[in-house]
């Protein structure tokens, strides 16, 4: 994959991440444990994208 093309993909993913913050925070504080469970796995995936497509672009440069 090219470097841009990597680039935007971890942009998007970083966003993903970031977005899943607020309301994983909410369902936190309102006690939906399900919501919790749904929406940490998904924050936990985002990140652990990210994480492989910085490494990604970090070895292409």
């Amino acid at each position: 994959m090219d470097p841009p093309a990597l680039a935007d993909m971890e942009t998007e993913l970083a966003g993903y991440v970031k977005g899943l913050e607020d309301p994983l925070r909410e369902a936190r504080d309102a006690g939906k444990e399900k919501r919790v469970v749904v929406l940490k796995g998904l924050h936990q995936s985002f990140l652990a994208a990210w994480r492989v497509t910085r490494q990604s672009s970090d070895t292409t440069d």
